[in-house]
């Protein structure tokens, strides 16, 4: 028993005395020297569950899966992702569904007074419906049941729902439309959720000028080694992916400026870059636009792989989170900036989790009123 003892004390002061060397190497490699940083053991965590990654293997599979040919997909922890579609529909997610559309009627009868031309709501599939094939076998799930509800359950036409389309252009475009790293779409599969709100928002307003597939280039040539999922299992840097960005042939090239409604803060760049979404309202401004057409844009972090065709199709757009808004400050911005679309993009697993809340001065509207 000394003996154990004995080896378990030397081999403790043997990793203790190790681990500070290997953080002061690290740190002067990264130019972020730290004395409080000297016993950090996230280098070996990291590795860890790389090589678990690599034997298919989630040491947090509350936040990540690993699924087949190195996809990572996400866990139960954000919107019981996993659980939710094997469940299927239940009485508490139903009425969620008929309480988002009441309140989502609500909002197109009050934007339509204040002379907004379309109101949509963008659905961005769960890379779990594009890519189902390549979940872990004990994950599966046959139909999405909650949003065949959601989307049944929309006799105005509010909802923009691409999966079919998505799901079906898989085999006609080189490389993949989502991330294996990362839980969202990239430019690619962003481009196929603009060509689905480019068709259903023209039924609307005919006059409008899209981008076709003639004016896109698609590239693959950037590798990227940081993910959200990756973040999540802790090996940021570790592991290897494609991200398939698009190149846009326009006529003149497009600038833009972005105009931060609170700080008042004004970036200007001679490019066309994606626009990452951020607590605060930013009004970007493109010039050479298809349109002199002003939009508001509630939107998540899905909305930035179609940033680009945003810019290049509209000369006005105000982003905005849709975590970030209430009545008030909705109203204010539709006042102020007096859209003529207001378009929501929402990933799927919260498309039945956004504008829960009246417009001011709704009209006293029943359920039955709305929909029947």
């Amino acid at each position: 028993m000394r003996k154990k003892v004995l080896f378990f004390i030397i081999t403790s002061l043997v990793i203790f005395s190790i681990i500070p060397a290997v953080n002061i190497i690290w740190q002067f490699k990264d130019n972020k020297f730290r004395i409080p940083n000297f016993f950090n053991i996230d280098f070996i965590a990291s590795n860890i569950n790389s090589l678990f990654y690599k034997l298919g293997i989630s040491l947090n599979p509350n936040q990540a899966i690993i699924g087949k040919e190195g996809w990572i997909f996400l866990g139960d922890q954000y919107g019981q992702a996993i659980t939710s579609r094997r469940e299927g529909i239940n009485l508490s997610s139903y009425n969620e569904i008929i309480t988002q559309g009441f309140y989502l009627s609500l909002w197109d009868k009050y934007f339509k007074s204040k002379g907004v031309r379309s109101f949509k709501v963008l659905i961005g599939p769960d890379k779990e419906t594009i890519y189902s094939e390549n979940l872990p076998n004990w994950s599966k799930f046959n139909i999405n049941e909650v949003t065949d509800t959601l989307i049944f359950n929309d006799p105005l036409n509010i909802f923009i729902d691409p999966r079919l389309a998505i799901i079906n252009a898989k085999k006609n475009y080189p490389g993949n439309l989502y991330f294996k790293i990362d839980t969202h779409w990239n430019e690619l599969g962003g481009w196929l959720g603009y060509l689905s709100l480019s068709k259903e928002v023209s039924k609307t307003i005919p006059e409008l000028n899209w981008l076709e597939e003639k004016n896109i280039h698609i590239n693959d040539k950037k590798n990227i080694n940081k993910g959200d999922l990756l973040r999540f299992l802790k090996i940021n840097g570790l592991i290897k992916d494609h991200s398939i960005e698009i190149d846009i042939d326009s006529t003149q090239p497009i600038t833009l400026e972005i105009y931060n409604l609170i700080t008042k803060k004004k970036s200007i760049y001679n490019e066309n870059i994606p626009v990452e979404i951020i607590e605060d309202p930013i009004l970007v401004s493109s010039k050479n636009a298809l349109n002199n057409t002003k939009v508001l844009w509630i939107r998540d972090s899905f909305g930035t792989a179609m940033s680009k065709f945003m810019a290049t199709t509209f000369n006005e757009v105000v982003h905005v989170h849709k975590g970030a808004l209430n009545s008030d400050k909705l109203e204010k911005l539709v006042d102020e900036f007096k859209p003529e679309i207001v378009l929501v993009t929402t990933v799927e697993r919260d498309s039945k989790r956004f504008l829960l809340y009246p417009p001011p001065a709704t009209v006293n509207l029943s359920m039955n009123s709305i929909f029947f």
